[in-house]
């Protein structure tokens, strides 16, 4: 974990003297291409291999570098800090500067202090306003900041400078002969995005849930480990229940899966007081209660049976796997009549004009923006604080085209929040999650996609269905659900005698240290103490607010 002390008139750090000095959280992705740019020829640590690419190309190294990492150098002779972290924001990085020191940490309670414990109003109430904020590059917290995914930092005695240099909507259209030409290469590119995470790895694991992204990722894991001799990874569900019952379709699917690849599965489960300590940590320190809720359990029997390694098909919907949204609306501007007839079902002209509506459609959301419509009035922030603060108003997500939609919600920062929480909750366990989805080479190569290849009439996804592994069965290859409806009822039933457990804790609590000025606990423990049946209703703004809340 990176955590580190500088001075900005004189960057040095005591443990490490030397005109150039690396702190790094590194795996570094494509490393023979590396190589022979750097012309070296002898092993060499991650680490190493980014000071050797920043001594060639200064602060523009990051645009060679693929992987997951963040880094500091600091460079005495140019008398600069250069810090990066890589484009999605996998290895957290977060840091407090003020005139005299730069303090850099991979987590927010790494920078814990007096001083920068005072809130940053605007932060704390848009994040208790809307459930589709993420600050990338602010915390709760006043004076720690996040370096957001695909930025570099540098820091001198008398300024910094933060840019960006990831963009996702700066790649052109791929051209490729044929559709069998795209799936090959996405197979390919897959293909070492798992390697590539698997070279450093003693004992590695999977999410399985049975969808199409976590299957994948699986597959090709228990693939590489086979074909290497090494064991089986284990395999992590959130959820089994009864596969002969129809409400419990995601443990069908993931069975189909685990079947197929004969590996073994587990889903470890959440307990009420479990998750009752999740939502009382300090969530100005901690990682957010929601992306832990699942994964708690699955990391406490990871560390148990030796797990350094958990890859996951996280993120896949924004890239490889993305659903094809605002392919009818990019057909609609471009009076591309004859495909948008065909993508929508029915005869044709009922089909046109069903797709021209759901064309028009998704153009008129690209105006609002769902994120947009998130509403304040049933979240537990006091009145006062919304008319004292201007509320950061979460960002439209372009529907103009399904380019333009993966690139507007890969810059929401929700990949980024879960990739963040679970690096920092990892950490804790010894273990280290890894994303082939979201691999960089794979997203590029995902956001240059003509929109056919995502939208097709019989069925949505349809490149990832095709990269599929080809013993995966049809039950996983061709399932277009995403409901969870088995494994989300039985979380409720849990939640519910937590949020009690929590009434309880917080009629208790005499001292919240000042974060009752955000929320109105009065009314909060009057909804949890309110009838069974409604218990759960508003579920995310009553999380939220307990989150907040140190009681």
């Amino acid at each position: 974990m990176l955590l580190a002390k500088f001075d900005r008139q004189s960057p040095t750090t005591r443990d490490a003297p030397g005109d150039t000095v690396i702190l790094a959280d590194a795996r570094i992705d494509d490393r023979q291409a590396l190589l022979a740019k750097l012309g070296i020829t002898q092993p060499i640590a991650d680490e190493g291999l980014i000071l050797e690419a920043y001594a060639r190309w200064g602060e523009k190294c990051v645009d060679h570098l693929i992987g997951d990492f963040a880094f500091v150098i600091v460079d005495a002779r140019r008398k600069q800090i250069f810090c990066a972290r890589d484009y999605i924001g996998a290895r957290p990085l977060f840091y407090s500067l003020d005139h005299d020191e730069l303090h850099i940490a991979g987590d927010i309670a790494g920078l814990a202090n007096d001083r920068s414990r005072e809130f940053d109003h605007r932060v704390v109430a848009s994040v208790l306003a809307f459930n589709t904020y993420f600050p990338t590059d602010r915390t709760l917290l006043k004076h720690v900041k996040r370096l957001p995914p695909g930025h570099t930092l540098t820091v001198r005695a008398d300024s910094h400078t933060l840019e960006r240099y990831w963009e996702p909507r700066n790649f052109s259209l791929l051209k490729l002969p044929s559709d069998d030409d795209y799936i090959e290469s996405g197979r390919e590119l897959l293909a070492q995005a798992v390697s590539d995470r698997l070279r450093d790895t003693a004992r590695p694991s999977v999410h399985l849930s049975g969808g199409l992204d976590s299957s994948a990722v699986a597959a090709l894991v228990t693939n590489s480990q086979r074909e290497a001799g090494h064991s089986d990874p284990l395999a992590y569900a959130w959820y089994l229940g009864d596969t002969d019952n129809p409400a419990d379709d995601e443990t069908r699917w993931a069975e189909a899966t685990r079947s197929a690849l004969d590996v073994v599965m587990h889903a470890p489960t959440a307990t009420v007081d479990g998750l009752t300590a999740i939502l009382r940590a300090d969530w100005c320190l901690a990682p957010d209660a929601s992306n832990l809720f699942g994964e708690t359990a699955i990391l406490d029997h990871a560390r148990s049976h030796g797990v350094d390694t958990i890859l996951s098909g996280w993120g896949g919907d924004e890239g490889l796997s993305f659903n094809g949204r605002g392919y009818r609306a990019e057909l609609l501007m471009s009076l591309r009549w004859r495909e948008l007839a065909s993508i929508c079902k029915g005869p044709f002209p009922a089909s046109l004009a069903r797709g021209i509506k759901q064309g028009l459609g998704e153009l008129a959301q690209s105006k609002t923006g769902e994120q947009a419509k998130a509403k304040i009035c049933t979240s537990y922030l006091r009145p006062e604080i919304v008319a004292d603060v201007e509320l950061f108003t979460p960002a439209p997500i372009s529907l103009h085209s399904s380019r333009q939609a993966m690139a507007s919600l890969l810059e929401t920062g929700a990949q980024t929040a879960r990739l963040e929480d679970w690096a920092i909750a990892g950490r804790s366990h010894g273990i280290t999650y890894s994303y082939p989805l979201l691999d960089r080479r794979v997203i590029e190569f995902a956001l240059s996609l003509p929109g056919h290849l995502f939208y097709r009439p019989e069925a949505r996804r349809w490149i990832m269905r095709k990269v599929l592994d080809p013993k995966l069965p049809d039950l996983v290859r061709w399932n277009d659900s995403k409901l969870e409806l088995a494994r989300v009822n039985h979380l409720k039933a849990l939640m519910a005698e937590a949020f009690e457990q929590c009434a309880d804790l917080l009629e208790g609590c005499s001292d919240f240290e000042g974060r009752e000025q955000f929320v109105n606990v009065d009314r909060l423990i009057d909804d949890l103490r309110g009838p069974k049946e409604n218990l759960l209703d508003n579920f995310s703004n009553k999380r939220r607010a307990l989150q907040f809340l140190k009681f």
